[in-house]
Parts: C-alpha cells; structure tokens; sequence
C-alpha cells in the first residue's frame, strides 16, 4: 500500500473499511514510511502541519498539507474512522511494528491519534476538531478496558502496556475546553450535543474505575482516581473559566460541577493528602472574573455544597500550611504569661485577614444582573444574599478564630451598616441559643465570640444607633448572657462577661450624652488577669478591640500591597499558589501525619512508692441535717459522727457561697471570684440597665412587658420544716430511703406497648403482656379510636412474637397467645401476613412458632364465627376433633355397604335427648339469648370469603412449599442439619391448614384453588413413606394423613368430587397418594399384630384407612356421575 490508494478525496467509509481490515491483521504494510505515511495523511487533513512534531512532518502528503489548509475554516471529523484508526493502532501497529519504529515515534502518533496537539488557539476550527478525536479515543479506550477485563478476552503485553500509557497521558492531555467547545460549537442539533456531552462525562468518569479493573487494582503510582478529577475535571473547568465561555460552555460546565458532586468529590473538602476542589482550583489565574456567572447557575443545594467547602479549604490552608493555631492562645504562649496573642495578632496573621476577605469577595458575590443566582433564592438584594450566605456558612460550623476575623473584614467592606447589624443579630441569636450552649465545644463558642467582638468593633459609633439600642435591650440577649453566666465552664462565663461589657460599652458610646453618661457594666480587673480558665483568651480578644483601629490600618497597607495582582496575591499568601516541588509536597505530607499522629505521654521521672494514707476515723457520707443555714456534724466537732442512712440530700458549697454573696448588692471591681451573682429578677434588671444604658425603672418596664423574657421561674415560698426524731419515720416522707425502682405506668395507647415488651425490665414486660390483649380488644374500634392499632400492629405483632420467658413471668404463654389473638381479630389482613412469613423464620423456637400458629387458627375461628377461646396446644386437638368427624361419616358410607351392619343399625333405637347439663327439662328465657340477625350473619360470612384464602390459607401454603423446595435442593452434611421445623412443628403446622380447610367448603373458587398446591405437599410429605413409624418420628406423617382426610371430605361435601376429578393432573396425584397410603396401611397391618396398634402407629392406621374409604367413596361417585352422563340408570341404595 501507498500514498496513492489514500487520496485526499477519499470516502471517509473506504478509508474505515481499510482501517479496519488492518486492524483485523487481513492487510498488512511493507516498511515503516509506508506505515507513518498511511497514518499521518488523514491526520494531516484534521490538524495543521504546524501542529505534528518535526519528525512526522516529512511524511505528510502535498495534497494533505494543502486540503489541511484550505479546509481550515471547516474540518469535518468522521468519530468512525478516527475509532478504526486507534482501534487499530492498538491491536496491531503498536505490536506489530514495536521493533522497526522507535518507541517515541509510535507514542507520539498514538498520542496525536488519541488526543490531538498538545496546543492550540482556543478559537481556532482546530480545538473543535481535537475534542472530537478525544470523544474517539474514550470511547475507544472504553471498549478496550472493558473487553480486556473479560476472561474469554485476550490482549497482547504490548497493546495493554499502550492502553496504560495511554491512560497516563490523558492526565495531561485530555483537554476539558476542548471536548466543551466540540459540543457548543460542532453540534448543532441541541439533542444530539445533549446525548454526546452526557456520554462524554459518563466516560470521563468511569476511565479510573476501568483502568483499575483492567490492571487487577495494581494502577500505575503516577495515577489516581483523585489526580484523574483533579488533572482533568478541575483543571478543566480553570481553563475553560480563563477563556471567558459563553452561556451555553457554561451550561456544560455547570454539568461538569453535577458529575463532580454525583460522583461523591465535593463532599469531602480536603482529603488526607491535602486534595480537593478548591485546593486544585483556587491556583489558577483568571478564574475569579467569571466564577460567580457560574455559581449562579448552579442550584441552591451544590451552591451551599461548594461554599462550605471554599471556607473549610480556608481553614485547612490556615492551619496546615502556614501553620497559624486554631486560637487565640497557643500552647506555649499559654505556657509564659503575658505572650498570648503574639501569633494570634503577628503579621503573618494579618496577611491571612487581608486575604480571606478578598478570597471570599471574588467566590462567593453574586452576579449583579437581573438574572441572580437560581431560582430558588427568594433574597431580593446582593446585599441581603451575602447575609443569607454568611448565615449559613459562616455560623452553623465552627471555624478559627482568624477565619471568623476575615469574616468580619469581609462583611463589613462589601455590606451597610443595617445589613451588618443584621450579621450581628444573627451571630448573636447563634450565640445565645440555651442549647446551643449546652452541648457546643470551647472552639465554637471562641469562634462565635471572636465574630461578635470583630463586629462589635467594626461598627462605628455613627452607624446603626438605634440598631444598637434596641439590639442591647433583646431579650435574646439577656437570655443568652444569663445562660453564659450559668455555664459550669469558666471559659463560657467569661466569654458571657466579655460580650455583655462590650455590647455596654457600645452602647454608652452611642447614646451616653442623652442619658447622662450612665455608667458601662464592669466585671473587675481581677475576672481576666491570671492564668487559666478562659482568661488568656478573654484579653486576646479585649487586646483586639482596643487596637482595632492600628489593626485595621495594617490590613488596609497589606491589601493595597496586592493592588495589582489582587486575588492571585491573596491566594499565594493563603499557601495555595501553584508550586510543584517535592519539598512543599513533602512537607504537607508530614503535616498531615503530624495532625493524625496521637501523642505520647511523656515519662519524667521512675515511679515511686507511696504510703498508705493514715488509718483514722473516716468521716460520716451521709448524715442528718435538721436546717440549711446549720454547719454539718463533722465541721461542729471536728471528727467525723457515725454512719446515718436515709438523710436527705446536704447543701452544696455553691449554693452557699451564692446565698453569702446575696447579701452584698454590689458588684466590687476588684472582686476575685468569676462566678454570676444571684440569679433573680433584680439581677436581670440590673444586667439589662447596664447593657442598655437604661434606667433600672426603665429596663423593669421593659421587661414586665416580655414576660418569656426571663429565664428563671418565680421563687418558691420554703416550707417551714419542724424537727423530728429520726426513728419517725411518718414525720417527714422526703428522710425515707429513695425509691430505686419506679414502678412502671400502665400503658393507654397502642404504641406504648412494643417499647415495653422491648425492654430488659421484668416489671415493664410484665405490665405489657398483662394489659396487651385488653388494650388492643379496647382500641380495635376504628369509629372511636381510629387507626391506633393499624398503624402500630406490625411492630406490636414482632414484639410479641420476639419473646422469650427469661424472667419466669406467670402465664406467659397464654397471655401472649392472647395479646395475639386480639390483633390478628382486629387487624387480619396486616397481622396474619406478618405471622405467616414470620413462621418460617430460622430464628424462632418451637414455642413461638406454635404461639404465632395458635393466634392464627383462633382468629380465623372467630372470624368465621365456628368457635371461641382456645387453651395451650388446642390446635392439635381440635384438629383431631375435626379429623373424628370425618373418620365417623366415612365409617358409615363404608358400613352402608355392608348388608349385615345396615341391618344392624335399622333395628337399634337411638335416644334423641341429651343429658348434659343441669337436668333433662330446662327453663327456656328468650330474653337470654340474643341472636344475630340474617343480615349480619350474611354480612360476616361475606367478610370471612373474602379474607379467608388470600389471607390465612394462601401465604402459609406458599411459603410452605417454597420452603419445602428449598429444603429439598440445599445441601446438607448431617441427619436433618438443613431443616428449619422439627417434627412437632411441622405437625402443628399441618394441622393449622387441617383446622383451615372446612373453614372453606362454602368458598368453592378458593378451595378448588388450593387443592393443588395441598396435594403437592401431600405427595412430599407422604412419598417416599417410612413404614417403620414411631411415637416420635411419625407425629407429622399422621398430621398430613389428617391434612389429605379433610381435603377429601371437603370436595365430597361441596360437589360430590366433581371439581377435584375434573383435572387430569390432580387425579394423577391422588392416585399416587392413594398407592402410598395403601402400601403404608399394609404395613401398619402387618406390624399391629406384632407391636400393637396404640399410639401414633393406631392413628396413622385409622387415617390410612379413612382416606382409603374417602378414596373409595370418591370413585363411586365418578363413576356414578360417569354412569348418569352416558344415559345409563343409576341404582339407588
């Protein structure tokens, strides 16, 4: 092959069909310029000759140079012939001609093949055309990954070490601008660009997952998953935001962010090698400018996503890679006093202020068009949408003190001074929330203060006075102050204090000539000098107020050191500007490990016996106190008095120490304790003037008119208490012994049931199963009480069933069969669903499986109005009952046909009165017995039809005989390992379905319906049979003996066993059973005269020989109906 069979004109179809058969190894080349000539002259035609490295240039055509520049305005990319071209530069170039061509001439021609030119002008035809080849080479590095991975596939070394670097020079190749710009601006069907560009990401995606399955998980270590998103997607959507894209590049790479987050990458901020989104992002140039077009098409929720994720990026550059504390002390500042703030407030602090506000400016403003932000935000200004995301980034996450000052900066240089106080009223409601207080950690409740202090600070006294006075006199406050106070952490109350000076110090500033100069809230010098406690905190951040101003200034001189730069210099000076060297690489890594690493303790000195401590009267635990302002015992004499029991609790030192410093009213500024005054009403009004500037009259008036305002209750009056001699033990009740056991309150509603019969106590079992069954049969009315035991019936129902006797509780049984019985009569169709699967359960015993049987046939008996409360283990025995009925009309159709018997019984006299009872004449009332209507006895025969077969029969049948299957097809090692029911059980359930049956007889479509899923189990249970039957072994052969009897009589009785020998199939199992009963019988013949007939060997007998006569009865019948069809006359008996 040469130049001349590949002409510049040439069908794009003719030429795939060559590729392809170059793939497929039909058609080979001659020498290697053949091979680059073939290869390089449509590359030619897609890409300017400037473009190919020199060593490819010389083997570029005339005619390809030539069309390649005339049709520059236009190139025209079949993805076809470029997938056959790399298809088959894979399969047999690289393998073929590995030998002949250098290494670095087949990796460049791959390369152009799979990812065009390194470099291209953004807006020539050319970008277009290298996004279409790297659609290509996707899809083409799909299809090789995925089929290489199958076991019947089979890939040459060469051609799989290709695909590999392949992959890895994707990581640098693959152009995300290119591939957006060949769906904007080469596709102009709208549907089609939509289905190419949602393939592209889906390929783009799954290239790190195919690769790892392809290489056995032994990826190559210059390739990751997290360097794959990081080389490709955010680098990616960096280049395509310096280029200025248009709304519909925009549009895309707004799907770009959707993958991201679909994809799980932006959940994670920062990972443990320090990667993430906004660490690969932020360091690119050029990309401020149109990031906020593009967040504001992003929706509300990924917005949020991508915000939070900006700020925690900012804290992690803060800690980890410029080093700066999480506080406002460190360590060893803590450690010498008088040095804490210093790195707190340094300049390199300073430098981290002055940059996150400008950071936070250029990624998070909104647009200022018509059209902000997405549809969702409800914010009407930029202004109130900058509150809206301070107030959800910003405060519901603790940040870093300095984090919270650039907040601040922020804030303040883009907002008004109403829209700050706003920041500041929301930053404050965070602040006081009780709860909040309660369970937060000292970080949070640092950084929160550090906000407020920063825009207490900001606020100039012209701006927002009336704001201040009102935000001053909020009971929001006050409440949160108080809580502050109350904390038991010094640290809190501290930070309570030092807020509640400030705001009054604001205050008086604002409005302190009207008032004539009243005085500001002061703690004392003595609340923050020392060490420990909060204090070292508290004077960092007073420290901050009282040079706010020279702070500021400094941040002021280092922003306009970055006027020209801006947002790039502020980025650099976080420790996020691009710099690949392995020492800055190396160092987070041992940052990072530094972070994780726990420390260890440390050992100063050997360990040293100690004495033990002296043998002296111990002083009394627990002792009678007959007043509360009284000394205790021991501190009267010195020694501790004999051990007293039952003393009611002693006062606290705290408390007392409050009820000493009540009497002082005052509050001494050289005081040395840090607790709160009393807490009381005065207190409050007096707190309130102070941080107000009101009068005390004037803040009691306001507070009368909030009454939710104060946080305490009003005081109590103290009972007078009258001494009494400790052996009196009806003179004071609170001196007894406490009670250690509650005893537990009687349940109303159904819900409060499953809780109790969860729990480990005996008495809340036992007070549940004693009230269950009486609470549900009270509750199952829907016209009073509604859908209470619905609602709650299925966890009730597993409850109950999940018992076990532990605690030995009286009647246990029967007072769960009861509580069971009374849901599934109330609830059938929620309750009995649930028993029938539950059944089957490998983790039940044989007593919770009969409990859950027991409660189904007694429901289904009530419900089909055919008997009433049933005993422990009656299931059986009424079985029996069911199965004597049967045994005795056999017995007489079969005596019928003995001339002597029939003789027999005309000539004997039958009694027809009874004489149970009281007497043989009883006193008849008709006012004793109130008899159901005919209406509702059709009514409830009309309920039971319907519920009867889908409900109670059908579920059980069918999990029995999936269960059966089962059983049969799995593999056991062992006599019986691989069954779920024993014997008993197996003969309980038996006959459940023997007690279900006659339930049935006037439902004709249901019984015919389950006659053949019973004979299937008949024909498991019963063939092959053991002849040799004992006491134990055979108790579920005779429950399935009982089980085919009714099923016989049932059909005998509804249409004389027409519908059962009307299917061809069930008469051929009946006829299998009937050959496995009789052959039992036989045997049971045989061994009666031998080991008698007594026992389960007398019932089965008796069963055997029932079904025979049914059996017999049932071919009479057949042939009699067979008889009456052929015209011939029937002989009565």
């Amino acid at each position: 092959m040469d130049a001349s069979t590949t002409p510049s004109g040439s069908d794009p179809r003719q030429l795939r069909r060559e590729f392809q058969t170059f793939a497929e190894g039909t058609r080979r080349f001659s020498s290697p310029e053949e091979v680059l000539q073939t290869y390089i002259t449509p590359l030619a035609r897609i890409f300017p000759a400037e473009s190919l490295p020199p060593f490819l240039r010389p083997h570029i055509p005339n005619a390809a140079t030539s069309s390649s520049s005339q049709s520059a305005n236009g190139i025209q990319v079949d993805p076809l012939l470029v997938e056959s071209i790399q298809t088959s530069l894979l399969s047999r170039i690289v393998v073929d001609w590995s030998v002949s061509l250098a290494p670095q001439t087949l990796q460049d021609l791959a390369g152009f093949w799979f990812f065009g030119p390194p470099s291209l002008p953004s807006s020539s035809p050319a970008e277009v055309a290298r996004g279409k080849v790297q659609q290509s080479a996707l899809r083409t590095l799909t299809k090789h990954l995925s089929a290489s991975t199958s076991s019947s596939s089979t890939v040459h070394p060469i051609s799989r070490q290709s695909i590999v670097q392949l992959c890895i020079d994707a990581l640098d190749r693959i152009s995300l601008p290119s591939l957006i710009s060949s769906i904007a601006k080469g596709e102009r069907n709208k549907a089609r660009a939509e289905v190419a560009w949602t393939e592209t990401l889906r390929l783009l995606s799954s290239l790190p997952d195919r690769l790892a399955n392809f290489t056995h998980g032994d990826l190559p270590p210059t390739f990751s998953s997290s360097l794959w998103i990081e080389r490709v997607f955010v680098y990616g959507i960096a280049a395509t935001l310096a280029t200025i894209p248009k709304e519909g590049e925009l549009r895309l790479l707004k799907d770009v962010l959707n993958r991201l987050d679909k994809m799980g990458y932006l959940t994670q901020p920062v990972d443990v090698e320090g990667r993430g989104f906004w660490s690969a992002l932020l360091p690119h140039q050029n990309i401020s400018a149109q990031w906020p077009e593009l967040r504001a098409r992003l929706g509300a929720g990924l917005r949020l996503k991508l915000d939070r994720a900006l700020v925690e990026t900012l804290q992690y550059t803060i800690t980890l890679r410029k080093g700066l504390p999480t506080g406002l002390v460190t360590a060893v500042e803590r450690n010498k006093p008088g040095s804490e703030g210093v790195v707190f407030l340094s300049k390199g602090a300073q430098e981290v202020v002055g940059a996150v506000p400008l950071v936070l400016a250029a990624f998070l403003k909104p647009r200022t068009s018509s059209e902000d932000e997405s549809e969702s935000d409800s914010d009407s200004s930029p202004d109130q949408r900058i509150v809206s995301t301070f107030e959800r980034i910003a405060l519901p996450t603790p940040l870093s003190p300095l984090l919270g000052w650039g907040w601040t900066i922020y804030l303040s240089s883009t907002l008004s001074p109403s829209h700050l106080i706003s920041c500041l009223r929301t930053t404050l409601e965070r602040w006081s929330d009780a709860t909040r207080i309660s369970r937060s950690l000292r970080e949070e409740e640092v950084y929160l203060t550090t906000l407020i202090v920063t825009l207490l600070a900001s606020t100039s006294s012209q701006q927002a006075e009336q704001e201040l006075g009102e935000l001053s006199r909020c009971p929001t406050l006050l409440n949160g102050v108080s809580s502050h106070l109350s904390h038991s952490d010094p640290l809190f109350r501290r930070m309570g204090m030092l807020v509640a000076e400030l705001i009054s110090a604001a205050t008086q500033r604002n409005n302190g000539e009207e008032e004539g100069g009243k005085k500001m809230l002061n703690f004392g010098s003595r609340v923050w000098n020392g060490r420990g406690e909060g204090r070292e905190e508290a004077r960092v951040l007073r420290g901050l107020v009282d040079g706010w101003a020279h702070h500021s200034e400094a941040n002021t001189d280092i922003v306009k050191g970055w006027k020209v730069e801006g947002v790039a210099a502020a980025i650099r000076a976080l420790g996020l500007g691009l710099d690949t060297s392995s020492k800055t690489a190396e160092r987070e890594k041992e940052l990072v490990r530094e972070v994780k690493k726990r420390e260890k303790a440390k050992v100063t000195r050997l360990p040293r016996r100690v004495d033990p401590p002296p043998r002296t009267k111990a002083r009394a635990l627990i002792t009678m106190i007959d007043s509360d302002n009284e000394p205790l015992p021991a501190e009267k004499e010195g020694s501790g008095g004999p051990l007293k029991t039952f003393s009611r609790l002693q006062t606290t030192c705290t408390r007392s120490r409050f009820d000493s410093s009540a009497s002082n009213p005052s509050s001494s500024d050289e005081s040395d304790s840090d607790t709160p005054p009393e807490s009381s009403e005065t207190e409050i009004q007096r707190l309130a003037a102070s941080l107000s500037g009101l009068s005390p009259s004037e803040a009691q008036h306001h507070l009368s008119s909030h009454p939710s305002s104060s946080p305490f209750p009003p005081p109590k009056q103290k009972q007078p208490r009258t001494k009494s001699s400790i052996t009196d033990l009806d003179a004071d009740l609170e001196s007894h012994a406490p009670q250690f056991q509650k005893k537990t309150a009687t349940p109303v509603y159904i819900s409060q049931l499953a809780p109790l019969l969860k729990s480990s106590s005996r008495s809340s079992l036992r007070t549940a199963l004693n009230h269950a069954a009486r609470l549900i049969r009270l509750k199952s009315s829907t016209t009073h009480c509604g859908g209470e035991v619905r609602e709650n019936a299925i966890d009730l129902t597993l409850s109950l069933v999940a018992l076990h006797d532990n605690f030995g509780i009286k009647q246990f049984e029967r007072l769960r069969r009861e509580a069971l019985v009374e849901l599934a009569k109330a609830e059938a169709g929620v309750v009995v669903a649930v028993l029938s699967e539950q059944v089957f359960g490998s983790q039940y015993s044989g007593v919770q499986r009969g409990a859950m049987l027991d409660a189904i046939v007694e429901s289904a008996l009530t419900l089909s109005g055919n008997g009433g409360e049933m005993g422990e283990g009656e299931v059986g025995r009424r079985a029996d009952k069911v199965v004597e009925g049967v045994i005795r009309d056999a017995r007489k159709v079969g005596e019928e046909k003995v001339a002597a018997i029939r003789r027999q019984r005309n000539i004997e006299i039958h009694p027809s009165y009874s004489t149970r009872g009281k007497g043989l004449i009883q006193p008849h009332n008709p006012a004793w017995i109130t008899l159901p209507s005919p209406a509702e006895v059709r009514g409830k025969e009309e309920q039971w039809t319907a519920i009867a077969g889908p409900i109670y029969l059908f579920p059980l049948l069918n999990r029995f005989l999936a269960y059966t299957a089962h059983h049969q097809t799995r593999t056991t090692f062992g006599a019986g390992a691989g069954a779920l029911f024993q014997p008993e059980t197996k003969s309980l359930l038996l006959d459940t379905l023997t007690i279900l049956l006659p339930l049935l007889t006037r439902n004709a479509t249901t019984l015919v319906d389950a006659t053949r899923p019973l004979v299937e189990i008949l024909s498991i249970l019963l063939n092959p049979l053991d002849g040799r039957v004992g006491d134990g072994m055979g108790v579920d052969k005779a429950s399935a003996l009982n089980l085919l009897s009714v099923l016989l009589d049932s059909h005998l009785e509804l249409d004389a066993g027409k519908s059962l020998v009307r299917d061809q199939e069930l008469v051929r199992g009946l006829r299998g059973l009937l050959g496995s009963v009789q052959e039992l019988f036989l045997d049971l013949q045989n061994q009666a005269g031998t080991e008698g007939g007594g026992g389960v060997r007398g019932k089965v007998l008796s069963r055997c020989a029932t079904i025979l006569l049914l059996m017999d009865e049932l071919d009479r019948r057949r042939q009699e109906a067979l008889r009456a069809a052929l015209g011939f006359t029937v002989p009565s008996n």
